[in-house]
This record gives C-alpha cells, structure tokens and sequence, in this order.
C-alpha cells in the first residue's frame, strides 16, 4: 500500500504492520500480545466497529476491534530505572504481562503479579514500562489492572479489615483476615495479612480484587444457625486462622461439629467454629445452600453500607467441594523462573512453592505457542529466618 494513502493518514494501521493485540478473557486481563496486521476485516455493518484481521504466528487469523490493536511501543530512549511501585510489563511467550515493581538494580526486577499472585525476579531487559496508547501519544499507564469487570464492584480503602482466599493443602481454599495496606488502582491492593506468625514480622501480598471479599460477619442468632445445621449443611468453619468451606458430617452433643474439608485429602476435622457459608461476587453476597440441608434465608449482613443480596445459590454436593470460581488444578513452572512472596519491610522476598496455571481458567483467542497465560500460584509463606 501506498505510504502516502489517505488510510494512513486517518491513523489506520496498515497489513504486515508489527502490533500488539489486547487480550482481556479471564487469566489475561489487558495482556498485549504481539502480532501482524493481516488486512482490515470485512464490515459488519454501518454502526459495527472496524475490526482488524491479525496473526499471531503466521498461521492462523482472528478478528479484532481496531480498540483492541495498537502499534507497537516505540524503543526509550534511555535504559528505564526502575523503582518501587513502578507500573510495569514483562515479557513473557510472547506477551506482556503487568506487573507492580518491588524492588531493583542494575541486574535484577523483582515484579508481583496481581492475577497470578506470582513474584519473579527478571532481568532488566525483559522489562519494559508499562504504557498506554491514547490519541496516538504513548502515556504512562496509571493502573496495572485496566480491565474493567462486567458489573460495578466494592472498592476498598487503606486500613480496612478484608478477608482473603488462599490455598492450603489439608483445608482447601481459605479466607484469611487481612488489612489493605496499598491502593494501586481501581482493581488492585496490596494487604496485609493478620495472622501471620509474629517471628516472620508479618506478611503482604499484592493481588487483585477477585481475591478479596469484606470481612462482615453475616449476623443470624447463634442458636438459631445451630439448630438449623444438620448433616450436609453448608458452612465455613475455622481452622488453623482462617475459614475454609466444607459439609457438617456429624455433631456431638458437646457441640463439636465434624466437618468434612475441601482439602486435597478430604480430611474430617472437629471445631466448635462454624459460620453460614456466603459467596461474594465483588458486589453482592449470596448464601450457599445445600438440598439436604434445612432453609437458613433469613441471615442479615453486619454492615449497613455493604452492598446487600440475599439470593440463594445451590452447593456442590460431588464428592469435593468445590467452587469453580477459585478452581486451580496444578502444572509446575518454568524451573529457571525465581517465585517470591512479598514480606513486610523486606525487600529480599522469601521464596516460595507456586504451580497452578491460568489454562484451565483462561477463555483466550490467542495460540497456546504464542501468548500462553503465566500461571496462578498457590502461596505458602515460609520464615524469612529459615
């Protein structure tokens, strides 16, 4: 095509043109991909938004909005020194994932992913910062999650007491108390967590908002919730510092209830802590309930400025608990890859055991050789001392 072709002028991009294509499914969340211009899509209609036709490996081609392609970002002029807090990008098979900075040198950035929940430790080289493409200048970017969710959801505001969901082997997914420490941006923080043992000086993690649910106690009589429970019921009960969901199997008459964990070895353990069990959608709260179990509807919400929803949703009753939203099936990293957890006041991060991919989450339109998605990392945080 012409250099001088009005399309050019008009700021389009032209076929063979080097770009990067946005991916927001679920695992991605604004990661830019690289790929070629193929040729301007055919129209869809007057109103249809221009679409480009794009390759990611010269083999295939997919559509996309012309929202979701851009050029690619033009060399800096000077090596970049990073800093902590910087909003940045790394490369990884192919796309860019951003990421915070916690801390760097010379040789090393050691960035936190807030999707995954993965700290690395990368060269210099393969980090770039994080910019955004408006009205044809390159800006830099204000947020590290851009992707905004379907519906409007809670912020949180530094101080205030949350809950946040881990892995734990023996007890499945757990929410543990925490405080925001850090706003980042409108969709990810930085929390600090409660319980941690005092020795390690406490700990941090940056993470996005899925992750994070209030810490509001669904208020019902006492005597009223424990009447109602029976066998199958559906409860969160806590173990070791955090609550974990699980089924009633049985109650003593000492009033020790014998709950069956979703832990990866569907253990049955007792406690006297049990509390109704709520799903949180980043706006509403919704009560889990169980066929077998008796009708418990009527349970109120502790905070009157919490969004309030008390519509009822069916539990999982297969052989594990599960809860699709959080599901993480394993596959290890790339060996050559240093995982780290953020500890308080520590710029040396400990290290720790992640392996959970994204794949199984991921609703992606990108080749799996070409922009395949980092992977979600189940955390367990060891003394800074050892």
């Amino acid at each position: 095509m012409d250099p001088s072709s009005p399309i050019k002028d008009m700021g389009l991009l032209l076929p063979g043109a080097e770009v990067e294509v946005r991916l927001d499914g679920k695992g991605y969340y604004g990661t830019w991909c690289e790929a070629t211009i193929v040729d301007f899509a055919a129209a869809r209609g007057g109103n249809a938004p221009m679409r480009y036709r794009i390759t990611f490996d010269g083999k295939g081609e997919m559509q996309f909005d012309a929202t979701h392609v851009r050029p690619r970002p033009p060399a800096l002029e000077l090596p970049p020194d990073f800093r902590r807090r910087d909003i940045v990008e790394v490369i990884h098979e192919h796309g860019w994932w951003s990421g915070l900075v916690l801390s760097a040198d010379r040789r090393s950035v050691t960035v936190a992913f807030p999707i995954t929940r993965e700290v690395i430790t990368y060269m210099p080289s393969l980090v770039r910062p994080r910019r955004d493409y408006i009205d044809g200048d390159w800006v830099p970017s204000r947020a590290v999650v851009a992707v905004r969710p379907k519906h409007e959801i809670m912020r949180y505001e530094v101080g205030e007491e949350v809950e946040v969901v881990r892995e734990r082997e023996v007890y499945g997914h757990s929410w543990f108390p925490a405080k925001v420490a850090e706003v980042i941006d409108e969709f990810s923080y930085i929390v600090k967590y409660s319980n941690q043992n005092r020795e390690e000086g406490g700990s941090s993690e940056y993470l996005h908002w899925q992750f994070i649910r209030p810490d509001v106690q669904h208020l019902a009589p006492e005597n009223e919730f424990h009447l109602q429970l029976g066998p199958r019921a559906a409860v969160e009960a806590h173990f070791d510092g955090a609550w974990s969901a699980g089924l009633v199997h049985r109650i003593h008459e000492d009033g020790m209830f014998v709950v069956r964990i979703n832990g990866r070895q569907g253990k049955q353990l007792m406690t006297k802590e049990v509390r109704p069990q709520y799903k949180w959608d980043g706006r509403d709260w919704s009560i889990v309930s169980n066929k077998r179990q008796a009708n418990f509807k009527q349970a109120s919400l502790a905070s009157g400025k919490r969004p309030k929803s008390h519509v009822e949703v069916p539990f999982n009753d297969d052989e594990h608990i599960h809860d699709a939203e959080y599901s993480c099936p394993e596959r290890p990293m790339r060996a050559q890859q240093k995982l780290a957890v953020l500890v308080q006041d520590s710029e040396n991060a400990s290290v720790s055991k992640m392996g959970t991919p994204l794949s199984a989450l991921v609703s992606s339109t990108c080749p799996p050789n070409s922009c395949s998605p980092l992977h979600v990392g189940e955390i367990r945080i060891y003394s800074t001392a050892a």
